[in-house]
């Protein structure tokens, strides 16, 4: 195009800043400098697709600059800002830029994306005082009607501790989707609400409503945790012949853990033995520290073949079957092990680390940057007044 003197315009550049969504540092930063020196650098369209980009390639004060010399950013500038300090972790900095927004002097009207990048803030931070002033301003701005909006505010809740705060939110919908159900379901599993949980799941399968994948493994993991093993067998066994809903890896695992939990140890080696695909080191992990929990020796040597068969990484498998050896006095096996530890021939376990997280989130960080681009720029239809 350019070779053909074909000159570029306001869209131009944007696009091709696009392109480079799959974080190609210095593709981008050329991009950068081709809009200074077309003259578009200071264009709200390009700015804003120069803030997302760097977000992507994990350079947030690269994005913040960019973001610092717009002249006057809009709801869409402001929102990218946010979803981008939330995808990248900077959950305080998200907060912080959105109380900037309300205060800023251009009049900038708050949107569902905005609130939805701001709940998942909240929630990162786990603050019922931040979760409840959101809601607040959301009541304010008069957004609290609108279905994603409330599932936003229920995921957060969820998140923070206001379980109660959830189940109101949830109780006061007259119009629920799947991530409604989905969402109020995941927080009773999450505060230990099992048998709630699954009995809201039969109540969201009588309203009419399809489970998807997401809502399975929040169901399962909540029958995991409540111990209840033959609710999660039915519920299980449904997911394909009634509900066509092919169970994948993560709903396999969380069947493991229910077993494993449950003392059910044959099954759950059973279960993994039958898998349609290869059992990963999570999966192998949770059965063998449950072997090692109930000294199954038999079980447990299984899985630690398995575990030295599939898996590149071994985590600290040498050490849990040696501490079901050390239980049944079997010293000569805790040496033999230990041995190998030492001399590498089994990895040892890397120092912990401590990650807090929700089993199934509202919307994962990929479904939160589509949502968002809906209401950006990108897909151009703002150009036309088209919000």
């Amino acid at each position: 195009m350019r070779r053909r003197g074909v000159p570029a315009d306001t869209y131009t550049l944007p696009f091709l800043i696009h392109a480079c969504s799959n974080g190609d540092r210095p593709l981008s930063q050329s991009l950068h400098g081709q809009a200074i020196r077309f003259g578009y650098s200071t264009h709200l369209f390009t700015q804003t697709a120069l803030m997302n980009i760097y977000f992507a390639c994990g350079l947030p004060a690269h994005a913040r600059r960019v973001f610092d010399e717009m002249n006057a950013p809009d709801v869409v500038a402001w929102t990218g800002m946010v979803s981008g300090y939330v995808d990248s972790g900077m959950h305080p900095q998200a907060i912080q830029l959105f109380q900037e927004m309300r205060g800023s002097e251009e009049a900038v009207e708050l949107n569902m994306a905005t609130v939805v990048s701001v709940a998942s803030a909240c929630a990162g931070l786990g603050s019922l005082e931040h979760a409840k002033w959101l809601h607040g301003y959301v009541q304010k701005a008069g957004l609290q009607n609108r279905v994603i909006v409330t599932n936003a505010l229920m995921d957060m809740y969820g998140k923070c501790g206001g379980l109660e705060s959830a189940r109101a939110l949830f109780n006061l919908m007259h119009e629920k989707d799947l991530h409604s159900w989905t969402t109020i379901i995941s927080g009773l599993a999450s505060h230990g609400h099992g048998r709630e949980a699954v009995a809201l799941f039969f109540r969201m399968r009588e309203a009419g409503v399809l489970p998807d994948s997401t809502t399975f493994v929040v169901v399962l993991s909540a029958c995991s945790h409540a111990g209840l093993v033959d609710e999660g067998v039915r519920i299980f066994s449904s997911m394909e012949s009634d509900y066509k809903v092919a169970p994948d890896i993560k709903h396999y695992g969380c069947m493991v853990d229910l077993f494993s939990r449950a003392g059910l140890l044959s099954r759950a080696y059973l279960l993994i033995d039958t898998m349609p695909f290869q059992p990963n080191l999570a999966i192998l992990g949770a059965l063998l520290s449950a072997c090692s929990v109930n000294d199954e020796l038999e079980i447990g040597e299984l899985v630690l073949n398995k575990i030295e068969s599939v898996c590149s990484y071994k985590g600290g498998a040498g050490v849990l079957l040696s501490n079901i050896y050390a239980n049944q006095n079997l010293w000569h096996e805790v040496d033999s092990i230990r041995r190998k530890i030492r001399n590498g021939d089994i990895p040892r376990k890397p120092p912990g680390q401590t990650l807090v997280a929700a089993e199934a989130p509202f919307m994962s960080l990929q479904e939160m940057r589509s949502f968002s681009s809906i209401f950006s720029r990108e897909v151009f239809g703002s150009v036309h007044g088209n919000t």
